[in-house]
């Protein structure tokens, strides 16, 4: 049986896919547009699983829809995790792989427990609804299920906040404003049906997908209107970085790396990986940072510094760096392009050795000269002396020959 709520759910699942599409569609290469499609995939199979578990007549049926859906906190894990990367966060930036571990290990532990045991939704009979899935609330796994969910949204909500809070451009700041109301509505939806309600004694379809209809309203007018996923200078710029066959580095004014593109552990060497979060001292000689630091700090730039990184001793690369300013125009760190030109430098002695070679030649050769024009020399005096003298003839055969 359709009702209302439950055609939310449907709606849900076709709204979540077209929204995923259409993000996607704007600029397929870009990881933060595919992360999002990834999440609104998932969305669609939690809401399609969700509207079948409302239709089953039967308690088999119920649980079957009920374990086919089991894998839903990936939903909301895709969504954090879609948060952090639009926003670079700093905490993601510099410790990628506990963050993504605190959003997915959990996620998979629900998923499990959803999957294998009854511990946190039993299925029961109720008179006039059929059978329905109620939380098991004195379970500690319902518990620790609920609390981590609404933590970690309420994290991600943070975090756009403090994005829109910081955005630097009206659109910037419209688009973190209207994400900000999506994740509310998703929040406030899925308390009430996953808690408050339950407490109360009410039991209905998930509510949380009226969230999810409200979400895509949301996520419709920042796309449309405020060009979300759009291909822009901002979004194009790790794109731009990933293609940069130079080394580029984001560090703080005390050196500690902060970002960094693909090439740059390529360049300093595999000893130096992962460089997020690692002092650049330990990729360089302690001196030449020392050095890099003092001309940066003083001058504002430095250019052209050739230098043997620490964990690739057969290399040599040359240092470019500037000062990075805060919006308050204060020193907020350093960024340094490092270029690989350890084949340059190759070339230049090969080079240098095949003049001093060719130098050696030449002195060689004009001696061998010289002495052949000496001994001409000779000879023609000797002619010019005598001119009378029987031997003459010998002479200039002996000047033919050296000739």
């Amino acid at each position: 049986m359709i009702t209302i709520i439950t055609f939310f759910c449907l709606a849900s699942a076709f709204l979540a896919y077209g929204l995923g599409m259409a993000a996607y569609s704007r600029n397929p290469k870009s990881a933060t547009n595919r992360l999002f499609l990834l999440a609104m995939l998932a969305g669609c199979y939690w809401a399609f699983a969700e509207f079948m578990i409302w239709q089953a007549t039967t308690m088999e049926g119920v649980r079957f829809w009920l374990k086919v859906s089991s894998f839903w906190p990936f939903v909301i894990a895709f969504i954090v995790h879609f948060v952090l990367l639009l926003t670079d966060h700093r905490v993601y930036r510099t410790h990628r792989l506990a963050s993504l571990a605190v959003i997915y290990l959990p996620a998979l532990a629900i998923s499990l427990i959803l999957l294998m045991t009854d511990s946190i939704y039993t299925i029961i009979f109720m008179p006039g609804t059929g059978f329905v899935y109620l939380p098991v609330r004195e379970s500690i796994a319902y518990q620790a299920e609920a609390l981590y969910n609404l933590l970690i949204m309420l994290f991600a909500t943070a975090v756009i906040i403090s994005y829109w809070m910081r955005a630097e451009t009206t659109n910037v700041r419209m688009q973190a404003k209207l994400i900000c109301c999506a994740f509310l509505t998703v929040i406030v939806f899925g308390s009430l049906s996953g808690i408050i309600l339950p407490a109360l004694g009410i039991y209905h379809p998930n509510l949380v997908f009226i969230g999810i209809v409200l979400f895509s309203f949301f996520i419709t007018i920042a796309i449309s209107k405020h060009e979300l996923f759009v291909l822009n200078p901002a979004t194009a710029v790790p794109d731009i970085l990933r293609t940069i066959p130079d080394a580029i580095i984001l560090t703080d004014m005390g050196g500690t790396i902060i970002s960094a593109n693909d090439a740059s552990t390529a360049i300093l060497g595999a000893g130096c990986s992962p460089l997020q979060g690692k002092k650049i001292a330990a990729c360089l000689p302690e001196s030449v940072f020392d050095a890099i630091h003092l001309a940066i700090s003083g001058k504002g730039h430095i250019a052209d510094l050739e230098v043997t990184p620490s964990a690739s001793p057969a290399s040599t690369v040359s240092i470019a760096g500037s000062l990075v300013h805060d919006p308050e125009g204060k020193p907020a760190g350093m960024v340094l392009v490092i270029r690989d030109i350890t084949d340059r430098k190759r070339a230049t002695r090969a080079l240098q050795i095949a003049g001093e070679k060719l130098g050696l030649l030449t002195q060689i050769t004009r001696h061998d000269i010289n002495n052949l024009v000496s001994a001409l020399s000779g000879y023609m005096l000797l002619i010019k002396e005598e001119p009378e003298n029987p031997e003459n003839r010998t002479y200039i055969e002996t000047c033919m020959q050296i000739a």
